[in-house]
C-alpha cells in the first residue's frame, strides 16, 4: 500500500481562537436540542468547562476544512469541528469495519481476523467503538500492534458504551491511534449522534466492510453514507436463514462487493497490496458446530394436566371464553377455571377481564 499525499490533520490546542469560536457555536446548537431538566448551562459556561477538561486530558481540536473527509461530505454536511484524543493519520489507508452489536462466534472471529490482517499490512482499522463487531475490530488491531481509530457517538469525556472505557483509554494512549468525536467533550451520546458518527466513519475510510448486520441497523446507515460519497462497500456473506445476515445479504443484492479476505479489498487503489495481509486458508467447518437457524430445542415441554389439555383443545377449536370452554369440554366451571390457571402459568393463554381467553404463542 502507498501513503496518500494528504496534509496532516489541522490540530489546534484549546486556546485557539477560531477553534474556540466553532466550539461555542457547537455548544449553542447542542443546548438547543437538549431536553434535560434541570436546564442546561449557558454555552459560555459549558465552553469553560470543556476547554478545562481538554487541557487536563489532553485533547485537541481538529479543524477538518482542508481534509478529504470535508471534501467528501461537502460544505453542507462536513463537520465544522472535531475533538481528538490522539493524532489522526490521514495519509495511511483506512478500512472501516462495522456490524451488529450482537454477533455470533463467526462474526466475532471474522472481525478479529480483519483487525489482525489490517494491522499486519500497516493499514488503519476504523470503527464506531460499539459493542460487538466494532469492539472486536479495535481490540484485534491493538493486540496485533496495529493502529485503530474509534469514531464515537458521545463526547470524549462520556464515551459510549461506558463498558468500553478501558479500550478507549488504550486507543487514546497508543501511538498512531485516535479517538474522534463530533459531540461536545462532556456531552453524552444521544440518538441523533449515531447517524452523524456513521457519516464521519464512512468519510474517513477508503473502504467499508460490513461483517454482520440485521435490518435495520447502524452498519447499514454507514454503508449507505459510504455509497453516497463514492466509498466502496464490502459485505461478508453469511447464512441465508440468519437474521444477522439479512443486512449483509441486502447489501450484496444492491451491488456491494463480497469480502471473503483482504485480497478482495485490493481493487481499491489506496489499498493495493493489501492482499499480502495474513489470512487463514479456507477449511472444513468443525463437526458439530451449531447453526443459528436450528437453535437448541432445550428440554421438552412438560405435559399438561388432562383438564388443561382438554381446555386447550377447546380453545384451539375456537372457544373464546369460559362459558364456551365449559360447553365444549362438558367440565364444571370450577374445573375449567383451574385448567385455565394452569395454562396461564404455563404461558399458553391469558385470561382477560370479562372472561375472554387469548391464546399465546
Amino acid at each position: 500500500m502507498q501513503l496518500r499525499l494528504e496534509p496532516p490533520a489541522d490540530l489546534r490546542d484549546p486556546g485557539d481562537p477560531e477553534a474556540r469560536r466553532r466550539h461555542r457555536d457547537l455548544l449553542v446548537r447542542w443546548t438547543s436540542r437538549a431536553d434535560e431538566a434541570p436546564p442546561v448551562p449557558d454555552p459560555d459556561t459549558l465552553l469553560r468547562r470543556e476547554t478545562t477538561r481538554m487541557r487536563e486530558a489532553p485533547w485537541t481540536y481538529w479543524v477538518p476544512d482542508a481534509s478529504r473527509l470535508a471534501r467528501r461530505l461537502g460544505a453542507a454536511d462536513a463537520p465544522a469541528l472535531l475533538f481528538a484524543a490522539g493524532t489522526p493519520d490521514l495519509s495511511t489507508p483506512t478500512v472501516a469495519v462495522v456490524g451488529t452489536r450482537r454477533p455470533d462466534a463467526y462474526g466475532l472471529a471474522m472481525a478479529r481476523r480483519i483487525g489482525h490482517a489490517l494491522a499486519g499490512v500497516g493499514a488503519i482499522a476504523a470503527s464506531g467503538g460499539a459493542l460487538g463487531i466494532d469492539g472486536a475490530v479495535h481490540e484485534a488491531a491493538l493486540e496485533a500492534g496495529g493502529r485503530t481509530i474509534a469514531v464515537l457517538g458521545g463526547g470524549l469525556g462520556m464515551p459510549h458504551p461506558p463498558s468500553h472505557r478501558t479500550m478507549f483509554d488504550r486507543i487514546a494512549a497508543t501511538p498512531g491511534c485516535c479517538l474522534l468525536s463530533e459531540a461536545p467533550c462532556l456531552g453524552p451520546a444521544r440518538p441523533f449522534c449515531f447517524p452523524q458518527r456513521n457519516r464521519l466513519l464512512a468519510a474517513l475510510a477508503d473502504a467499508i466492510v460490513v461483517v454482520q448486520a440485521g435490518v435495520p441497523s447502524g452498519a447499514l446507515i454507514t454503508a449507505e453514507r459510504a455509497k453516497g460519497i463514492g466509498v466502496p462497500v464490502f459485505a461478508v456473506p453469511g447464512d441465508a436463514w440468519y437474521e444477522r445476515s439479512a443486512g449483509t445479504l441486502a447489501l450484496l443484492r444492491a451491488g456491494a462487493r463480497v469480502f471473503a479476505g483482504p485480497a478482495d479489498l485490493a481493487f481499491v487503489p489506496d489499498l493495493a497490496g493489501i492482499d499480502g495481509a495474513p489470512w487463514p486458508k479456507a477449511g472444513r467447518r468443525p463437526p458439530g458446530l451449531p447453526t443459528p437457524w436450528d437453535p437448541d430445542p432445550g428440554p421438552p415441554p412438560a405435559a399438561l394436566p388432562p383438564d388443561a389439555n382438554a381446555a386447550m383443545v377447546a380453545i384451539a377449536a375456537g372457544a373464546r371464553n369460559v362459558d364456551q370452554i365449559v360447553e365444549a369440554t362438558r367440565m364444571h366451571a370450577g374445573r375449567v377455571q383451574a385448567a385455565l390457571l394452569s395454562l396461564e402459568i404455563a404461558g399458553k393463554v391469558r385470561v382477560l377481564p370479562g372472561g375472554l381467553v387469548v391464546r399465546l404463542r
